[in-house]
C-alpha cells in the first residue's frame, strides 16, 4: 500500500527573523467577512482532499488481491474462476519439462478467450495454437539464411529445411483439426485419436532435428543459429506433447470427461 506524504514547505521567510520584511510592507487590513468565507472555502478543500484519500486507502486495503497478468481489480467471483484457472493449469503444466514456459505461453490466451471454463482439453488445445505459431515462425529462417551463404552443401540442407519445417508444421495442425472437428463429427477424444495426434506431433519433432543433422553434416557455419531457433520451438512442441502423452490422466484426475 503506498503510504501518504505530507510535504513540509521550506525556505520561507520566518518573520521573526526578518523583522524588516515584516514592516516594510503594511498591508491593509483584510475585512472580518472575506477572511472567514476564505478560511471557509481552504478548510473545506483540504477536508474533502483527505476524505478522498482516506476512500482510497479503504478501498485498495479491501481489495488487495489484483489479476497480476491484466494490472485489473476482479470482484470476488471473477478472482475465483481466476484462481481456479491457474490452479488448473499449474496442474497441466506440471507433466511438462517447461513448467513455466508452458503457463506463461497458455494462459494469456486463455485469459484473451474470457476465461471460458477451465479443462485439460482447453489448455492443450491452445498449446497447440501456441506451437504452430511457434512452428509458422521458424519455418521463415531457411530462406532468410540462404541469402547469406554462398555454400552450396549449407543452401541444399536449408532447402531440405524448408520442407522439414513445412512438414512440421502440417502435422501440428493435422492434430488441431482433430481437437477442433466440424459440426455433425464426433467431437470425443478417443484413445485412437490421442494416439494418431501422438504419431503427428512425435514426427514433426523428427523432421526439426532432421532439420539440423542435414547441416551438421555439411558442416555449416550457421547450424549453431538454427540450432537454437529449432531448441526454442521444440520445447513448445515438447509442451503439447507431454500433456497429450498424460491428457487421460490429467482429466480423470480433474473430474473430467474425455470429450
Amino acid at each position: 500500500m503506498e503510504s501518504v506524504n505530507f510535504i513540509r514547505g521550506y525556505g520561507k521567510v520566518n518573520p521573526s527573523e526578518d523583522q524588516t520584511f515584516q514592516f516594510q510592507t503594511p498591508q491593509k487590513p483584510i475585512p472580518k467577512n472575506k477572511s472567514n468565507i476564505t478560511t471557509i472555502i481552504s478548510i473545506t478543500i483540504f477536508l474533502l482532499v483527505i476524505i478522498g484519500a482516506i476512500i482510497g486507502v479503504i478501498i485498495h486495503s479491501s481489495n488487495p488481491s489484483k489479476n497480476q497478468e491484466t494490472g485489473q481489480t476482479q470482484n470476488p467471483s471473477a478472482s475465483l474462476v481466476t484462481k481456479k484457472s491457474c490452479e488448473m493449469l499449474k496442474i497441466v503444466c506440471n507433466v511438462t519439462q517447461h513448467q513455466d514456459l508452458c503457463f506463461n505461453s497458455i494462459y494469456p490466451i486463455y485469459e484473451l478467450l474470457n476465461n471460458p471454463k477451465p479443462t485439460p482439453i482447453l489448455f492443450y488445445n491452445i498449446s497447440l495454437q501456441v506451437a504452430i505459431t511457434q512452428i509458422k515462425n521458424l519455418s521463415s529462417l531457411p530462406e532468410s539464411l540462404m541469402k547469406q551463404t554462398n555454400d552450396p552443401g549449407t543452401k541444399s540442407a536449408l532447402t531440405d529445411c524448408i520442407s522439414l519445417f513445412d512438414d512440421s508444421l502440417t502435422q501440428f495442425n493435422n492434430s488441431f483439426t482433430q481437437m477442433n472437428l466440424s459440426p455433425g463429427e464426433s467431437k470425443t477424444l478417443t484413445e485412437m485419436k490421442i494416439s494418431n495426434m501422438q504419431t503427428w506431433m512425435s514426427a514433426a519433432l523428427t523432421d526439426q532435428e532432421t532439420c539440423l543433422d542435414g547441416l551438421r553434416e555439411m558442416s555449416s557455419r550457421i547450424v549453431e543459429d538454427v540450432e537454437v531457433r529449432v531448441h526454442d520451438t521444440e520445447m513448445y512442441m515438447g509442451i503439447s506433447l507431454a500433456i497429450l502423452n498424460n491428457l487421460s490422466w490429467l482429466v480423470e484426475k480433474l473430474g473430467f470427461v474425455m470429450n
